[in-house]
């Protein structure tokens, strides 16, 4: 079972514009950053793993590496041409650091992952993207692969209620009219509206009760929504240190 590649042909191409169309992007993508920084594993060492699930063309990857020196940074994204653009970002960082980019379906990779392998797992604007079951098998395999103590940031489209995604929607759409009319780029802007409505679709909302909810279910402790600006939330869980996987 896949995720599906949401992000193929000309959207994933030409991903770097969709930051255009979040005013408050390098706030969350900061604010991501320093959770990452903040991060104090229960046993030290001389390395933190860190994931980074639906890396995009590399900009989560940037901030998090740029958070702490003794990172290890594995990236996944199961769009080639998008991996492809990763690279490119990133290849000042891959002379410096650990970091490895792979071109795998999410869901496959945690599964395949050892068992307690990372301290830290990061996503931004990608798991909304899963179909409910995918996305469900996702977290429990991810709460099986995050050590006990580590810690899960997902910057995502979390829904407070049915109203506020339906007003959130409208509110995304007009800015990428705002955005992409100006620049001329029409093809590309069918293509993110469409994929805005689709992630209206019922039962793909994430809402934030029963997100965090899952999550404590699943091990994780301190479950809570740290950022939030119309529906692009911020949420932080902590694995319970006392988990057993």
């Amino acid at each position: 079972m896949h995720s599906g590649r949401r992000f193929a042909g000309l959207i994933g191409q030409e991903l770097k514009y969709v930051r255009l169309a979040y005013p408050d992007f390098d706030i969350f993508q900061g604010k991501v950053g320093q959770l990452v920084a903040d991060y104090k594993p229960p046993n030290p060492s001389n390395e933190i793993a860190v994931l980074d699930v639906g890396c995009g063309y590399g900009c989560t990857s940037d901030v998090i590496l740029k958070q702490r020196r003794n990172i290890k940074l594995s990236t996944i994204d199961n769009e080639p041409a998008v991996i492809a653009q990763a690279h490119d970002f990133l290849k000042k960082w891959k002379k410096e650091k650990d970091v490895s980019l792979i071109d795998a379906d999410a869901l496959s990779f945690v599964r395949n992952a050892p068992v307690q392998s990372f301290d830290v797992v990061v996503s931004v604007l990608t798991i909304h993207n899963f179909a409910p079951s995918y996305r469900n098998r996702f977290l429990k395999e991810l709460s099986r692969i995050i050590k006990p103590g580590g810690l899960f940031i997902n910057a995502d489209k979390y829904a407070l209620n049915s109203r506020d995604r339906y007003q959130s929607l409208a509110i995304e759409i007009k800015r990428y009219f705002d955005v992409f009319v100006p620049l001329g780029k029409y093809d590309l802007l069918k293509e993110w509206v469409l994929h805005h409505i689709l992630d209206s679709a019922p039962g793909r909302v994430m809402y934030e009760s029963s997100s965090l909810r899952r999550l404590v279910s699943l091990g994780f402790v301190t479950a809570q929504i740290v950022y939030r600006n119309n529906m692009i939330a911020i949420l932080k869980a902590e694995k319970s240190s006392t988990s057993v996987s």
